[in-house]
């Protein structure tokens, strides 16, 4: 029997038969879901939030209905917001012409200003 204990890893979609105990926040996110175009979760360190989401929420939607976009805060968060959300939007595009990139280059607005 595999363990259900993932220590400080993050559940994700995969470990669904393992995954327990956050029903009620997992139904309230995915009502949340349809009440706003978009939808923040924070909080402090290490309380399961990844695992609510990549796990929990995730399972409640198809594949195709699904883009979730994970934001590490970083050095500066406005980086780290413009990298996700145009890697996301790139894989987004690869995956509808059914061309996934092997290796690709994410310019920050701020290396775009070193340049100038």
């Amino acid at each position: 029997m595999k363990s259900p204990f993932k220590f400080l890893d993050s559940f994700t979609k995969e470990d669904k038969d393992i995954f327990f105990g956050r029903d009620q926040e997992t139904e309230e996110l995915y009502q949340k879901v349809f009440d706003s175009k978009l939808l923040l979760v924070y909080g402090v360190s290490g309380t399961g939030k990844s695992s609510l989401i990549q796990c929990g929420l995730a399972n409640k939607f198809q594949e195709s209905d699904w883009l979730p976009i994970n934001i590490r805060r970083g050095a500066d968060i406005n980086d780290s917001l413009y990298r996700v959300i145009v890697q996301s939007t790139r894989h987004y595009e690869d995956a509808v012409r059914g061309d996934l990139p092997n290796n690709e280059q994410i310019t920050t607005p701020s290396a775009r200003n070193d340049e100038l």
